[in-house]
């Protein structure tokens, strides 16, 4: 894995994460 991909992934996790948040907020 390059570092890039590696930064890709924990950007996408912390995107999924930020969104989980907020449909928990709307709840």
């Amino acid at each position: 894995m390059k570092l890039t991909e590696v930064r890709g992934v924990r950007d996408h996790i912390m995107c999924m994460r930020d969104i989980a948040a907020q449909l928990k907020d709307l709840e």
